[in-house]
């Protein structure tokens, strides 16, 4: 009886297939990209691994995808990984200038009041915005304009997509955002048979997409919408949510949902739920992660860790703040904005614990309310035990 040898057959076998010849691989020895939020990094062990495969962030529309994704490249940045962001839907400015947006956070923002005014017959009313202070702009860009690169193909289509991330992972490039991606064409003009051939082509370049992550050892994060929800539905599994169906999730190695807390659609929180982890299993879709957006920094942060990561300073926060003439700043506007910035983050702080005693007080009541209901339950009852003559 012949012995089998493994070296044997992997000689014989080489130019048919790739055989691993590889140290075990345990969750705990990935290297992991954090989101920058501390309960949910926790929960990752870390953060978000690399090499297994792609990571779907699903959420409604205009609910704030994409400033969990800011976070994700601005974490990149910290760590000095290449990325690259794919836009289906954003010109390549609009998704620059969010970004810039998270990486100034309450440092390096500035609100400017936009006067009343027609363009083109219609008639805007005045308000006020957040925008970038310009006296940062220069050094913020400086921090990652060797590091991001912003795709904006002429033709949207998975076959450009997957021949980009590979010409990308050849540079040295290791994080890669596609947003999002019912954006990408299949390349049919045949509307009869569009649908069908549309998710055909969907599932098999999502499936070589996760295999692109594998074998170039990429941090791969794909966005998708969530379909519209309707009132009483309550699907088994998260994933069922969004658009695509199983196609966009079932290549995934981990999905998170990023939602507006049920019952409380004008709430500026969101609820983080982790659907799908094959990492190592562990899931959270019951009460998920309940976090904040604060709007003039346009950062999500753990109301428990607020001037941790709220006020969190990258890279090119800290070297302004303690050599400002080196990058060219006046140290004037630097002790300006610090104090500024100290004052959000109290604000935030303040505004989420009054909001937090809110919201004691009103259960104080309700079970004030409930005791008080029930003793007048139990008195009523008391009283006809009595005239029934039970003790």
């Amino acid at each position: 009886m012949m012995v089998y040898s493994a070296l044997l057959f992997n000689q014989s076998h080489a130019d048919t297939f790739v055989v691993a010849h590889a140290k075990t691989i345990s969750p705990y020895n990935v290297e992991r990209l954090p989101l920058g939020i501390r309960c949910v990094d926790k929960f990752l062990l870390g953060g978000f691994p690399r090499g297994t495969g792609y990571t779907v962030i699903a959420g409604s529309r205009g609910k704030g995808k994409s400033t969990v994704i800011n976070q994700i490249v601005a974490q990149a940045i910290e760590m000095q990984k290449g990325v690259l962001m794919y836009s289906g839907e954003k010109s390549c400015g609009t998704v620059k200038g969010d970004l810039e947006a998270t990486l100034a956070g309450p440092f390096g923002m500035e609100c400017v009041h936009i006067p009343k005014k027609k363009i083109g017959g219609h008639t805007f009313d005045a308000h006020d915005e957040y925008r970038v202070n310009s006296k940062f702009q220069k050094v913020i860009n400086r921090s990652y304009e060797n590091l991001v690169s912003f795709y904006k193909p002429n033709s949207s289509n998975f076959d450009n997509l997957l021949k980009t991330v590979n010409d990308f992972a050849d540079c040295g490039g290791e994080v890669v955002i596609v947003d999002n991606v019912m954006m990408l064409e299949s390349g049919i003009s045949n509307s009869t048979i569009k649908a069908s051939e549309d998710r055909r082509k969907l599932q098999a370049g999502l499936v070589e997409l996760a295999q692109l992550a594998i074998n170039r050892n990429l941090w791969i994060f794909v966005v998708a919408h969530t379909k519209k929800e309707q009132p009483g539905y309550q699907p088994e599994d998260l994933s069922d949510l969004v658009r695509g169906d199983s196609v966009v999730t079932d290549a995934a190695s981990l999905v998170l949902f990023y939602q507006v807390p049920s019952g409380e659609p004008d709430s500026k929180d969101r609820v983080i739920k982790i659907s799908k982890n094959r990492d190592f299993g562990d899931l959270n879709t019951e009460n998920g992660f309940r976090v904040t957006f604060n709007l003039p920094s346009k950062r999500i942060y753990d109301p428990n860790n607020t001037i941790k990561e709220l006020g969190y300073k990258y890279l090119w926060q800290r070297l302004g703040e303690t050599s400002p003439e080196r990058y060219g700043l006046q140290v004037e506007d630097v002790i300006h904005n610090m104090n500024k910035c100290d004052d959000v983050v109290n604000a935030a702080r303040a505004s989420k614990d009054a909001e937090l005693a809110q919201l004691k007080a009103r259960a104080a009541e309700k079970r004030a309310k409930q005791r008080k209901e029930a003793a007048v339950k139990e008195a009523t009852l008391a009283k006809r035990a009595e005239k029934l003559g039970i003790k």
